[in-house]
């Protein structure tokens, strides 16, 4: 800590080797993720490593900003209500930097089952997620509550309600990724999401024109860029 190391910081393994050239050469062997962090001494884990680390191996941060940013796309099947197959698109903030296992994260989605001709509602959610490292693969359940809101342009909107609060709700989900570089994770989603319309409905007199309610099983996938 008395160097600015915090929790959640990640690091590589340098190994260096002077062939017969006489020239130093180093690689990187593997990857530590700081669990604990205390005023001189730091405790990690090694997400992979090869060779396996050695007593005297060196340390080089990995400079990063401590976000985790996914773009996904998710498809969900409803339960509660009678709607079709639900597609959503996405973006998800997960906060690495301080943080070893119980995370932040937010987000921002976009439900395409509304139709887009009245307003594109934006839902914004905020939770927690518990990230497990298992290696290269980890396991971060999560749960998350948010809401939503909409500029309605459709046009029997009066000017004075045209922004509308469109949904609240939720969800609950398990990400499976899988680090195949250093700063990508390719990340599978599956859990269970419920969202409440809240437009009223007085202003659209054909059905294709509401912002329904929709709930469902999800599963999606997503491509984590750590930051």
């Amino acid at each position: 800590r008395d160097v600015g190391i915090r929790g959640g910081g990640e690091f590589v393994l340098v190994a260096s080797r002077v062939p017969q050239s006489g020239r130093s050469l180093t690689r990187e062997n593997g990857r530590p993720v700081l669990k604990e962090v205390s005023d001189e001494v730091s405790v990690g884990k090694v997400l992979y490593a090869k060779p396996k680390p050695q007593e005297g191996d060196q340390l080089r941060e990995f400079p990063l900003l401590g976000v985790e940013t996914t773009p996904y796309l998710h498809v969900a099947s409803g339960l509660l209500f009678d709607r079709p197959i639900t597609a959503l698109i996405g973006l998800k903030q997960s906060v690495s930097r301080g943080f070893y296992g119980v995370r932040p994260v937010f987000g921002l989605e976009v439900p395409l089952i509304a139709n887009l001709l009245a307003g594109i509602p934006l839902n914004l959610y905020g939770g927690v997620e518990y990230m497990m490292y298992l290696g290269r693969l980890s396991v971060a359940p999560m749960a998350a509550a948010g809401i939503g809101g909409a500029y309605l342009w459709y046009a029997d909107v009066p000017k004075d309600e045209k922004f509308a609060l469109t949904y609240v709700g939720g969800q609950v989900g398990l990400t499976v990724s899988y680090l195949f570089s250093k700063q990508f994770r390719l990340a599978l989603d599956a859990g269970y999401l419920l969202w409440f319309s809240l437009v009223p409905t007085k202003y659209f007199f054909e059905a294709d024109y509401l912002f329904p309610d929709y709930d469902g099983l999800f599963v999606g996938a997503g491509l984590t860029i750590k930051l």
